[in-house]
């Protein structure tokens, strides 16, 4: 008998551990406190609990039993209760959650508190003084508990009130995006979309990126490296966020000293992927002409190609000007994208002072004359002052495609940017990139 029962503890007991074993693998290695705590608590309380019974086989005593059920009994009384209150204050002081979380029921229910991507560097509110108007304080009630990163200068009120009740001037760019990119690129483009929000009213929001894969991506790892191999991402992946986190403080502080209406949000994955999904909803998205990777004064990035192909159009870079914008140059190349882009600006209304010079690249020189003709009308019938100026000189697009105008360019809309052929040389010739270019670029 005593053997049936030393055998009995000893399984119970080698059962325990594995179960112990377990929930010490799942806080280790599971991705939030959450998941963490569904490991440790379930596996946990069967782990102790088998070990506490196979140590009571194994004294085959009464007063083993005697201690050994009270303490399974306070086990499973007491650890759901430590683990709701644990997870609950977790929640409302904004831990974050994991990527991969696709549902939260708790958002209108409990108040939560915004994290920011590395928890030492102080919230908004204690970076910035209070604001004395009511309706530019930041509100509990504000905060999206889905994102890691969700800051709106508006009040609840003034975010629902409806568009006719806000004094606006008279422009069509409602919504504007800027990728938030270090290095300083990403300060100019910064620059760029704050100012032409503070002239326009139009809604900023900034999107904090980081590129996962990227990040993750270590090259070709020697055996039995794979460990070092996973830190260097992991520590790869945390300067990233970290990178994130600055470039957010530098987009708040500008945003708040334009006193425009802005909001931050924080994706991580594929940029191309996360700006394509994004842009649909905006009227004009801002970004450096380096692209997603303008970290430090050398170029390294993508630059805007692989955006455009993504169909992320109008996009805002180049140069931000620095007075009033006076000249604008349309470069138009007879396609039937180039015409959307003519009638996006038209109806946008960007830039009313300025006087719109439409130039045309091609061969078709009756059809060009007739559709320049056309966009300048039609820019002309939105309040614009437009005159179409004929194609553009060849020698020009060889070279400087600005450097002979008879006029100075504050901002050129090339209309059907990455098209190949002439047009393409205009935003990509070796020569002169478009990242070098002197003036605020669009690129339709």
């Amino acid at each position: 008998m005593n053997g049936i029962l030393d055998a009995a503890a000893a399984v119970l007991m080698l059962l325990g551990a594995g179960f112990v074993l377990v929930a010490a693998i799942g806080v280790a290695r599971l991705p939030d406190i959450f998941i963490r705590m569904h490991a440790a608590t379930k596996a946990g309380v069967v782990g102790v609990g088998l070990l506490l019974l196979g140590v009571a086989l194994s004294f085959d005593e009464a007063g083993a039993w005697v201690r050994v059920l009270p303490a399974i009994v306070f086990l499973i009384v007491t650890t759901p209760i430590a683990a709701h209150a644990l997870a609950r204050a977790a929640y409302c002081a904004g831990a974050q959650l994991w990527p991969g979380t696709f549902a939260d029921e708790l958002s209108e229910v409990i108040p939560r508190r915004v994290q920011r991507l590395d928890a030492g560097r102080p919230q908004a509110d204690e970076r910035e003084p209070a604001s004395a108007d009511p309706a530019r304080q930041k509100t509990a009630s504000e905060v999206d508990p889905m994102t890691i990163l969700p800051f709106d200068g508006r009040s609840t009120a003034e975010r629902h009130m409806p568009a006719t009740m806000r004094t606006r001037p008279d422009t069509g760019l409602r919504r504007l995006l800027v990728g938030l990119v270090s290095g300083d690129a990403g300060r100019i483009a910064i620059d760029q979309a704050v100012r032409l929000a503070r002239e326009t009213g139009a809604e900023l929001v900034g999107l904090s990126m980081v590129d996962v894969p990227a990040a993750r991506r270590v090259g070709a790892v020697p055996l039995g490296a794979m460990h070092y191999a996973r830190r260097l991402s992991e520590h790869r992946l945390h300067e990233a966020r970290d990178k994130a986190a600055d470039v957010v403080s530098a987009f708040e502080v500008a945003a708040a000293a334009a006193g425009v209406r802005y909001e931050v949000r924080h994706e991580e994955g594929d940029p191309r992927t996360l700006l394509a999904d994004a842009s649909g909803s905006f009227d004009l998205v801002a970004m450096p002409a380096y692209g997603w990777e303008s970290d430090g004064a050398e170029p390294n990035g993508p630059g805007l190609d692989p955006l455009l192909a993504a169909g992320v159009r109008p996009l805002l870079t180049g140069t931000p000007a620095r007075r009033e914008v006076r000249h604008v140059l349309l470069v138009h190349d007879l396609s039937q994208r180039a015409g959307q882009t003519v009638r996006w600006f038209g109806q946008t209304r960007l830039w009313p002072n300025a006087t719109i010079h439409v130039a045309g690249i091609g061969d078709a020189k009756p059809t060009m004359d007739a559709t320049l003709e056309e966009a300048a009308a039609y820019l002309g019938a939105h309040g614009y002052a437009a005159e179409a100026i004929g194609p553009m000189p060849q020698s020009s697009v060889a070279a400087d495609p600005l450097a002979d105008l008879p006029f100075r360019c504050d901002v050129a809309i090339i209309a059907n940017a990455g098209s190949g052929g002439r047009l393409q040389r205009l935003q990509a010739d070796p020569g002169r990139r478009l990242r070098d270019a002197r003036c605020t670029l669009v690129l339709g």
